[in-house]
């Protein structure tokens, strides 16, 4: 079963996305705070939901609906994320997908346009969640490494050996190889060419 999660401050217009959660067998969750949803729901569920979808309205208290999108699509485990509002126009609709949107809808929308939108992008999540989680789980293993382990693993990309490593950071070549023995352990990775896909991984992963 996917899911559906809906940030809106209309909580009538809330309850209407329950009822097509029901219809279409997806489970839900319902926001009216941006807060709330980025405290409480997206970090909780990101990593328990199988497959789904956002739906996010671009007019919302406190934080704007492109502010809410900015923050999340920058998480390798964020589902698509359905854009909607009631002052659509072709700006704000390329701002939205700018910003990461997956599709982009005004309101009101027709129950079998947004349908066939929410079917579509449940889909597009379950062809790509394993490779989603594979590089959160990445992620997770770069942020282990020390400012020091990541100036190595840089220069260790560029090809570097560890006697010019050395000269570039005013240390031994000793200690360049027992901080490139704890980029691999804490990693993962068994050879100098994983190491290597997995620096390109990362570089992908945030953007660079």
């Amino acid at each position: 079963m996917g899911f559906l999660i809906v940030v809106d401050d209309d909580k009538d217009l809330l309850k209407g996305y329950e009822g097509l959660s029901k219809e279409l067998r997806l489970s839900f969750l319902g926001f009216s705070c941006p807060r709330d949803f980025l405290q409480e729901g997206f970090d909780r569920l990101k990593e328990d939901i199988p497959s789904g979808c956002i739906l996010l309205d671009l007019r919302l208290p406190e934080i704007s609906g492109t502010e809410v999108l900015k923050r999340i699509v920058k998480d390798p485990l964020c589902p698509p994320v359905i854009f909607q509002t009631s002052y659509a126009d072709i700006n704000t609709a390329i701002e939205a997908m700018k910003a990461g949107a997956y599709d982009f809808v005004s309101k009101p929308v027709e129950k079998n346009q947004l349908t066939e939108k929410i079917q579509r992008a449940i889909k597009e999540d379950e062809a790509t969640r394993g490779e989603k989680k594979r590089l959160y789980e990445l992620g997770k293993k770069m942020s282990l490494l020390t400012e020091r382990e990541k100036e190595i693993l840089t220069l260790i990309s560029e090809g570097r050996s560890a006697k010019e490593i050395a000269a570039a950071l005013a240390i031994s070549p000793h200690t360049v190889e027992s901080h490139r023995a704890n980029i691999f352990r804490k990693t993962g990775v068994e050879s100098s060419k994983e190491l290597l896909r997995t620096v390109f991984e990362t570089r992908r992963l945030i953007g660079q």
